[in-house]
């Protein structure tokens, strides 16, 4: 089950970065990541909470309740 966790990790991380400064829905989430199978909000949320404990020290995902989350570009001065 752990790898399995890792695996989803990878992918959101992989959605977030390739569409860096674009809110992600949720259901995009699902869809990319799940291919569209039922997977309720409350087991999306658990992968998404288990992904941002491990980056808390620089949490650089940006949740946007009810809408989805975004990695916002951050723009060298």
């Amino acid at each position: 089950m752990k790898r399995c966790f890792l695996f989803q990790h990878k992918l959101i991380l992989d959605i977030l970065i390739k569409n860096l400064g674009t809110l992600i829905s949720v259901d995009r989430f699902k869809q990319e990541i799940w291919n569209n199978t039922d997977i309720n909000d409350s087991s999306f949320r658990t992968v998404m909470k288990r992904l941002k404990d491990k980056i808390k020290d620089d949490d650089f995902i940006i949740s946007h309740k009810g809408y989805g989350y975004i990695i916002e570009k951050v723009l060298d001065k």
